[in-house]
């Protein structure tokens, strides 16, 4: 019987002595890491060969250009929650269809441009709180990259990028974690056609400019009170359209952006649709709020262009039949005010007291986030919205009772670790 000692000579040595373009067909079995590619080569297996690692050095550290990994299992093993699985340098490099299981980071690039990460499938370790985790995916510094096609469940941030400019993050799957994608300072990335559940927030888009998000679905994002669907911080020259946003505690929030777009996404079943502070100068125009508890709420963001979205709270009047409502909707602030620095209140939405209060107490609608032609009917239909059954809004209303009775019982809400 091979000793995992051998197996990792016999590994690495494979590697050392192949020529640069050297297909390297692993042998079905188990090695032990950490292991080293340096040279342009094709490590592949059909799935039966394991690489094991336990140490701070990387399972597998690639350090060429044209790098092939395919059909690999890699099980990473650390009490550090800050070593990794797979680092990548250098660039053209494709990782498909690898099994990670990781305690720390799963796939990592450092300067890594014009890569390939596809068809992976990354484990987290559930035991650990998702402050302990790492992330899943993690670029710094690294352009051009396609990663798409990839399944994540319990780890930090799914897919996450930092000063990394023209990537495309298309089709992946990121579940039960922090954020599901989490952009910060990017330029041109384009986030397409994924789907991000039960993470507190489904995408988080961070200091960026000239991003498109486009064709995703968020759902479920409930678990915490700080949750959202998507998230655009300081973000400038977006292109947010048809995503489906669906069934979290905020739909959108929009804060401190300005110049972006916004428009034919489908906002369904949240507890609030949308959500703007200090957000300037966007065009917001042509997408479905159906069936939100609270439709929208603004603070300091009157000077947005917000016009031609369905609005189902709405009750508006179309006098000319344009198929857009005379009547403007405007997004009172009073509720949004009240439970930004006390989340548990949401309780009382709607209690008969807060509704005297907004009413006596209400400030310069001229001042209110404002639609001033909201459409009559909805932009066009979707399987969402045909499944935002009143069965599915009262079950969430519920649930979101439910939330905030836990909150005020347990004493305090503090702010997600981050």
């Amino acid at each position: 019987m091979t000793s995992a000692a051998e197996a990792e000579n016999v590994l690495q040595r494979m590697i050392n002595e192949a020529s640069p373009g050297d297909v390297i067909k692993v042998p079905a079995g188990e090695y032990s890491g950490p292991i080293v590619v340096d040279k342009p080569l094709t490590v592949q297996s059909n799935g039966a060969a394991t690489i094991r690692g336990s140490q701070l050095d990387p399972v597998i550290t690639v350090l060429s250009e044209q790098v092939t990994l395919d059909g690999l299992k890699i099980i990473h093993q650390s009490p550090d929650k800050d070593t990794r699985a797979i680092l990548v340098e250098g660039n053209h490099h494709n990782l498909n269809n690898l099994t990670i299981r990781t305690d720390g980071y799963g796939i990592v690039l450092r300067d890594a441009h014009q890569s390939r990460i596809t068809e992976n499938t990354i484990t987290g370790n559930a035991d650990r709180p998702v402050s302990e985790r790492q992330n899943g995916i993690d670029l710094f510094g690294s352009h051009d990259n396609v990663i798409a096609n990839n399944d994540i469940i319990y780890v930090h941030d799914g897919v996450y990028m930092e000063r990394s400019e023209d990537n495309k993050v298309t089709q992946n799957h990121v579940t039960n974690s922090r954020y599901g994608f989490h952009l910060m300072f990017t330029e041109g990335t384009i986030l397409s056609q994924n789907q991000s559940e039960q993470n507190v927030t489904g995408a988080m888009v961070m200091g960026t400019r000239e991003t498109s998000v486009r064709d995703n679905q968020f759902s479920e994002q409930l678990n915490h009170v700080y949750a959202q669907g998507l998230l655009l911080y300081d973000v400038q020259n977006a292109e947010v359209h048809h995503n489906v946003i669906n069934a979290n505690l905020v739909g959108m929030l929009i804060q401190d952006s300005k110049e972006n777009r916004i428009y034919q996404n489908h906002v369904a079943a949240n507890f609030i649709g949308v959500q703007l502070l200090n957000a300037e100068h966007n065009d917001i125009f042509e997408n479905n709020f159906v069936a939100n508890v609270v439709s929208g709420q603004a603070q300091h963001s009157a000077f947005n262009r917000v016009q031609g979205n369905y609005w189902d709270s709405h009750m508006g009047l179309d006098l000319d039949g344009d198929d857009h409502s005379e009547m403007a909707f405007r997004a009172d602030p009073f509720f949004y005010t009240i439970v930004k620095d006390k989340p548990a209140f949401q309780i009382f939405f709607q209690a008969p007291g807060m509704v005297f209060m907004e009413n006596l107490l209400k400030s310069d609608t001229n001042l209110w986030m404002t639609d001033t032609a909201p459409l009559i009917e909805p932009v066009t239909e979707s399987e969402v919205e045909n499944r935002s059954s009143s069965l599915l809004f009262i079950g969430f209303s519920v649930l979101l009772l439910l939330y905030s009775f836990y909150f005020i019982y347990f004493g305090g809400i503090r702010k997600y670790e981050t």
